[in-house]
């Protein structure tokens, strides 16, 4: 008979990030430790969820709001108690068929998300100990106490979280003497830093995948040398191991969401993250830095493992995913589509890709059929000198193609685009706005913004090859600020920022939903399933204004 496990790991998500659905880092820690390591057992506890509630309910009970954010005062109290009921299922016609409704909830909803996620400032006066920490984080600590651990992760993904975990690992470290690790996408080259800064709220940090590196330090914390990718301090001296990327996912099998009420995140319905892939196929967009992450390798799970994890939730009554892979490919996903098809599942999904012409008519059929509604294009531009000096790998003509073709198929197709990229000149980004104008009937949602310099990204690493000169870094790097920079030629980007500015409202008015659905994307899924091609299209004033 198998003992039952007798040490205890509780696996954090800290506030403030989008709360949708469910975080798959710290349920696929779960799925893999549960079954690697026999005499440990893993609770997960999602504390953004928990502290959005409490702050939302303590707003309902009549807690000031901050008037800059919110000067509609009472209106905005009761607006806010709507939208929490509309986005939990209540209200359904105002969810699906009231965009001018839907709109106003999102709205309030992304102007709470602001002011929650941008407490940075005063979380690192109270982690200086300029100010009391906030109640809400000693409540959490206490109640990660509560369930005993014998060692406690964190899992930080965006930089939002990142003064809120500060503060709760500093917390945790003084009412408790567990380990407190730290982990997550964030870490791609600052584990090192972050120990330095941070020695009072963390005892080390994961960089990389934290399976095996979770698995080892539990089956042997006194030899942290031989954890991959964990980096600690010992005799005042850092000491970081090489990360580990696990080559077979199918070794690592599925999430565990048993821990979560999956009912309860704001979303009519639950959107269940999966992932197909763990890293990028392509790996060398010019801006991006999200590859990194994994450690600059791309894996596949098996179409099998894939196909039976979503028969697991289907047969427990989930039938809405979101593959959350960086993008999955052509080829890839005529797999994935041919194995929902032939296991006979009855789900919707949706997916981030790149339009190249290998996504064809037939494909793109074949991927409606399986159950998706809607993919997330990485467009960028419209103009092919900035595509290829972006390093994007796609032709205009092609995109073009592909955009009508997932139309015809049935599927929509959101696009994402960026401004001013360096040596970008207005009638290039102008080429753009003609591109999503001449697309309008193939196009229902726009996620836009002006270019960012990341530190990490190949321009970045390569700024003689984009003409660039940089110069400061803006803000701080727990937050991964961007850096200015000066470009010898195209717009400057306070040129850029005035042009997007001015394009905005062309670029919000793709379908009555679509201001709000780069922000919501489990709500898109949702609205278009129930809507089909039936939504209706609308065009603002200022399109005229394009040709």
């Amino acid at each position: 008979m198998t003992s039952p496990p007798s040490h205890k790991l509780v696996l954090a998500f800290p506030p403030f990030a989008m709360a949708t659905s469910p975080p798959l880092g710290i349920c696929a820690l779960k799925g893999y430790l549960q079954k690697k390591v026999a005499t440990w057992s893993v609770q997960t506890i999602d504390l953004n969820l928990s502290a959005q509630e409490e702050i939302l309910n303590a707003m309902l009970r009549g807690g000031a709001l901050d008037n800059q954010t919110f000067p509609e005062g009472i209106l905005a109290e009761i607006g806010l108690a709507r939208a929490l009921e509309t986005f939990r299922g209540a209200h359904p016609q105002d969810f699906f068929d009231r965009p001018d409704r839907y709109s106003a909830y999102a709205d309030l909803f992304l102007r709470f998300y602001a002011t929650a996620s941008s407490s940075g400032l005063s979380l690192e006066k109270a982690y200086r100990e300029e100010i009391p920490m906030p109640p809400l984080l000693q409540q959490q600590a206490a109640r990660i106490c509560a369930l005993n651990p014998n060692m406690i992760g964190i899992s930080l993904c965006y930089s939002q979280q990142v003064w809120w975990a500060i503060c709760l690992g500093k917390i945790l470290k003084e009412m408790t003497k567990v380990p407190v690790i730290f982990g997550g996408s964030f870490f791609v080259n600052e584990a090192e830093r972050f120990l330095t800064e941070h020695q009072d709220a963390c005892d080390g940090v994961v960089t990389g995948e934290g399976e095996h590196a979770l698995a080892a330090l539990l089956l042997d914390s006194s030899h942290p040398e031989n954890v991959p990718g964990f980096s600690f301090i010992r005799d005042g001296a850092i000491i970081s191991n090489p990360p580990s990327f696990e080559k077979d996912l199918d070794v690592l099998g599925a999430p565990d969401y048993s821990d979560l009420n999956l009912n309860a995140y704001f979303s009519p319905v639950p959107v269940v993250p999966i992932l197909s892939s763990r890293g990028c196929y392509w790996r060398r967009c010019a801006f991006c830095v999200h590859y990194r992450s994994a450690g600059m390798t791309y894996r596949l799970r098996s179409i099998e493992a894939i196909t039976t994890e979503l028969r697991s939730y289907v047969d427990a009554g989930i039938s809405h995913f979101a593959f959350v892979d960086e993008m999955i490919s052509p080829t890839l996903f005529k797999r994935l589509a041919d194995g929902i098809i032939e296991k006979g599942l009855n789900i919707s999904y949706y997916a981030l890709a790149k339009p190249v012409r290998q996504f064809s008519q037939t494909l793109l059929q074949k991927i409606a059929t399986s159950g998706c509604h809607y993919l997330l294009w990485g467009v960028e531009s419209g103009n092919q000198r900035i595509l290829d000096l972006m390093d994007k790998g796609t032709k205009v003509q092609d995109v073009s193609t592909v955009l009508n073709s997932a139309y015809a198929a049935g599927i929509r197709n959101h696009v994402y685009i960026i401004a001013g990229f360096p040596s970008e000149t207005r009638e290039e980004f102008l080429d753009t706005l003609r591109f999503l104008e001449d697309h309008r009937h193939a196009i229902d949602a726009v996620h836009r913004g002006t270019f960012t310099l990341a530190s990490g990204s190949p321009i970045f690493d390569n700024p003689e090859r984009f003409q660039i000169k940089i110069g400061s870094q803006r803000g701080d790097w727990r937050t991964r600020s961007s850096y200015n920079y000066e470009c010898a030629v195209g717009l400057t980007g306070e040129e850029a920022q005035q042009l997007f500015v001015q394009a905005l409202p062309f670029l919000r008015g793709f379908n009555p939903f679509s201001r709000y659905m780069g922000n919501f994307r489990d709500h898109a899924l949702l609205i278009y399933e129930r809507h089909g091609q039936k939504l209706a299209k609308h065009r603002s004033p200022a399109n005229a204004a394009i040709k």
